[in-house]
């Protein structure tokens, strides 16, 4: 894994985190809904970005791999 990866999804993963107490702090529905917009943003790009620097090597993309099919098998 690309160390410039983690680190981008280590920010990522802070401001999916900071969206979340805004969430549960939200005094209305508009900013609810900014707060949303902002952490699943983030928490796509968390995804999008460990896939891009798993490309990297052979072992981090056998480990996207089956995180990827973890995703895939669980239900929300």
């Amino acid at each position: 894994m690309k160390p410039q990866g983690l680190e981008k999804a280590r920010r990522r993963l802070r401001v999916a985190s900071n969206a979340l107490d805004q969430l549960k702090a939200a005094a209305s529905d508009a900013e609810f809904e900014d707060a949303w917009f902002i952490f699943l943003t983030s928490w796509k790009g968390i995804y999008t970005t460990l896939e891009q620097g798993a490309k990297s090597s052979a072992q981090s993309r056998q480990w996207f791999g089956g995180k990827k099919a973890e995703r895939k098998r669980t239900d929300y």
